[in-house]
């Protein structure tokens, strides 16, 4: 049976979505005579960066560190210079050896000022602050000491007494650009972006050149964590104004581009653009990567990233994106690797785990990818309401769907408006038969998400379930609204069709499937039989034949298409094809009362009891055994 279910977006937190993979099931109801899909597939909510997250990245790294140099006072002492050499050179002992040697000679703020920079530079904030702190009290109207101090704060963790070092500062020195700029970000890095924002105005009025610049591109991806699209465009076109060919702002502007396929196909440009001014910029080649991937041409992405790795080997974005294009083709070793080659390099990467545990569901070791899916809720400090959905899935596919159950809630306490973990618990309670729950949970997934088709369809699933053929048939239609192309809404829209006898337009559904995939056999098989309830015969047994050219094991199909065949006084064939029916499949009684029907029709009254009685032993109760028996004792 085949299917053309779409892959659902990626989930986002400050994200759009770009790439979702599907896993499911695919089950079967009978309807009278008409075969229905259920679009019942469990969404597998996928971590991976959208398009328009994963092309930020890399100027989002540039930005958010208030990693300015520390200040060295200028020195026209032999010493001090060549003590401010060794520090460049890394030569720690020896420098920190000659500072001390100058500063029992001449104690001043110099010396220590550059004391505190060597642990700085050295990484022992602690030890610089101390040093930054004496400097301060041997001269107090020396800014120098006072920024280093803030850095060190900053750098030591304690970013509360950071901005206030740096507000402290600006109140003496209102025209320093790097205390201005370092404030902007430590606010955007305690999540205040709206304050960092009006501080990084400020830095970008103070600097010119490539510092403003800098700042532009920091406060262009601050307006554009605000949601505020077209300000941080303007921003990021200023700073390409200043720079048109550093490759940093392009990044950024196409990363403000929609996740749609107008959105990708502009960001590209952008990105060819990038290459042409920089060609060696890996990020624009990960980032074309990155969107190939979304537009399912994988081959052609992980080309790309090879080639990046293959220059920069150490580039965790290019291996994290390649892992995310094997995992999208289910090459789940090579997939397995990427990440396993970020955990080695960084341990606490909760996205590496939760793709580990992507790979362990493909795999199906469901055991392995609910234990990495934790590891990715610890190492994320709890927030990460993809690893809980995902783990559901996995408890669900054990048959667990309790856990299953307990794994979403906990996704929707983290994020309150998720249609996806809404869905997955509507799937939940589908497949347990509880269609008044599913129907609760797929409503509130619409009611978050109108746009959300696969959730529209299964809402038609759980009223045909429950016999409202009317509501089926308008949720099956608002999900082909959203996605004119989706199958499966439109065979099921059409068995409901049938099912209130609208065989007409029942048929052109059919008809208008097979025409867009004629190699769909479920639509053929109950196209045939939509042409069986109208009594013609000779168009039921053309559609049927090509249902089992599609599906040669499939009984059911030869079992209505010997049907057909007795309607269309095909006699001989019909009981030719019941024949290799019943000698597929022996435990099926329905096929033995058609092949006994076919039997008595071609005159071979005694094989048809003989096939009677076989039917009989498999099932006393079928329906129209009785009536076939008495037409055989008749003749």
């Amino acid at each position: 049976m085949k299917s053309n279910v779409g892959l659902m977006r990626v989930f986002r937190e400050s994200f759009v979505p770009v790439v979702i993979v599907i896993l499911g099931i695919f089950l079967v109801l009978l309807y009278v005579r008409f075969r229905a899909e259920y679009d019942a597939n469990a969404v597998t909510v996928i971590r991976i960066q959208s398009v328009a997250s994963a092309v930020a990245d890399e100027t989002e790294k540039l930005a958010a560190t208030d990693d300015a140099a520390p200040v060295v006072l200028a020195a026209t002492d032999a010493e001090m210079q060549r003590a401010a050499q060794m520090v460049e050179q890394k030569r720690w002992r020896e420098a920190e050896q000659l500072y001390l040697k100058e500063l029992a000679k001449r104690p001043g703020a110099q010396v220590l000022n550059d004391l505190g920079v060597l642990y700085l530079k050295k990484g022992e904030a602690g030890l610089a602050l101390d040093y930054f702190n004496r400097a301060m009290v041997a001269d107090p109207a020396d800014t120098s000491a006072m920024f280093n101090r803030a850095l060190a704060l900053s750098r030591a963790g304690q970013g509360s007494k950071a901005l206030e070092a740096y507000r402290e500062l600006l109140v003496r020195q209102p025209g320093h650009f790097e205390a201005q700029y370092n404030l902007g970000i430590l606010l955007n890095n305690r999540g205040d972006h709206a304050a960092g924002a009006a501080e990084l105005e400020k830095a970008v009025q103070l600097a010119g050149g490539h510092r403003k610049v800098q700042a532009l591109n920091t406060l262009g991806m601050t307006r554009r964590k605000l949601g505020q699209v077209e300000l941080a465009a303007r921003t990021y076109e200023a700073s390409i104004r200043l720079e048109p060919g550093a490759p940093e702002a392009r990044v950024a502007l196409a990363a403000l581009e929609p996740d749609t396929a107008e959105g990708q196909t502009r960001a590209l440009a952008q990105y060819r653009k990038i290459l042409e001014l920089a060609p060696g910029y890996s990020p624009a080649r990960v980032n074309m990567a990155s969107i190939l991937n979304a537009q399912h041409k994988r081959r052609e992405a992980e080309q790309i990233l090879r080639q990046v790795i293959q220059i920069e080997p150490e580039y965790a974005q290019a291996h994290s994106t390649l892992g995310a294009v094997l995992l999208g083709e289910k090459r789940w070793a090579d997939a397995r690797s990427e990440f396993e080659w970020l955990l080695q390099r960084n341990p606490d990467r909760a996205d590496a785990h939760f793709n580990l545990g992507r790979v362990a569901y493909g795999e199906k070791d469901y055991d392995k990818a609910i234990a990495e899916y934790q590891v990715a809720l610890k190492k994320s400090g709890g927030a990460h309401p993809e690893a809980l959905v995902n783990m559901g899935l996995s408890h669900a596919a054990k048959g667990d769907y309790p856990a299953a159950l307990t794994a979403y809630q906990a996704a929707l306490k983290i994020r309150r408006q998720y249609p996806e973990a809404w869905y997955n618990i509507g799937i939940t309670y589908l497949r347990q038969k509880d269609n008044k729950k599913a129907e609760d949970a797929f409503n509130r997934a619409v009611r978050q998400r109108p746009d959300y088709e696969q959730a529209w369809f299964n809402l038609g699933v759980v009223y045909g379930n429950t016999e409202r053929d009317k509501e089926a048939i308008d949720a099956y239609r608002k999900a082909l609204r959203i996605r004119p192309d989706y199958q499966a809404a439109q065979l099921n829209l059409a068995v409901r069709h049938a099912k209130r006898r609208e065989f007409d337009e029942a048929i052109r559904l059919y008809r208008a499937i097979v025409a867009r995939d004629e190699t769909y056999s479920l639509a053929w098989f109950n196209l045939g039989n939509a042409y069986i309830e109208q009594g013609r015969s000779a168009d039921a047994v053309a559609a049927l034949r090509r249902a089992d050219e599609l599906d040669p094991s499939n009984t059911k199909t030869l079992r209505f298409l010997g049907r057909a065949l007795l309607l269309n006084k095909q006699v001989r064939e019909a009981v030719r094809v019941l024949d290799s029916a019943v000698a597929a499949d022996t435990s099926d009684p329905r096929l033995r009362l058609e092949f006994a029907r076919a039997l008595r029709e071609a005159d071979r009254t005694d094989e048809a009891r003989k096939e009677l009685e076989k039917a009989r032993q498999l099932d006393p109760a079928l329906a129209g055994l009785d009536e076939e028996v008495q037409k055989l004792g008749g003749r």
